[in-house]
């Protein structure tokens, strides 16, 4: 049984050591240091070319400019971002191959409209299909079906709910992507 010296003592302990710091430490392991810098992983590949295609009920938006590079890594996964200097944007990330064949990711659309930023804020309205994403390039297909706008601050802010664009209607889009 634990004398009066001893909660004392593990009180004093507890009260001085912060939660990762005391994990570690009930742990056995070494306390992590914030003055050493995290490791990121090295990017295997980085592409600088590429062209996705958005075509929504009719019309095909071309996005034919690669934004801060694709970069492909093992531990990260996939991410890269077309734009047509229009205020069209395509995000894919995708997560690293974890058994079962396929690296499997989402994808985001992001529109600039007179000052505004929308965007389409759930992901599961797309399957997307990755063919490849690794040292020799990103290539891919998605079939979206329901995409709403959304106002790109009220939704990805944590502040409150998604707020859809007022007048836009849902839409389809089958969109490719690539990058080399």
């Amino acid at each position: 049984m634990l004398g009066p010296a001893h909660v004392l003592a593990v009180a004093a302990l507890m009260a001085g050591t912060s939660g990762c710091a005391l994990l570690d430490l009930l742990l056995g392991g070494s306390a992590f240091n914030p003055d050493e810098p995290f490791p990121f992983p090295s990017a295997e590949a980085t592409f600088t070319t590429g062209t996705a295609k958005i075509e929504l009920e009719g019309e095909t938006i071309v996005l034919d400019q690669l934004k801060s590079g694709g970069t492909v890594t093992d531990q990260l996964g996939t991410s890269a971002t077309w734009t047509n200097g229009e205020g069209w944007y395509l995000t894919f990330s995708g997560y690293p191959d974890v058994g079962f064949g396929a690296e499997s990711g989402f994808l985001s659309l992001n529109r600039i409209v007179d000052g505004q930023h929308w965007v389409t804020y759930d992901p599961t309205r797309c399957v997307t299909t990755t063919d490849h994403a690794n040292q020799t390039g990103i290539q891919g297909t998605a079939i979206c079906r329901g995409l709403e706008w959304s106002d790109y601050f009220a939704t990805l802010s944590g502040l409150g709910t998604p707020q859809e664009i007022e007048g836009e209607p849902a839409f389809d889009a089958d969109i490719t992507f690539e990058a080399h």
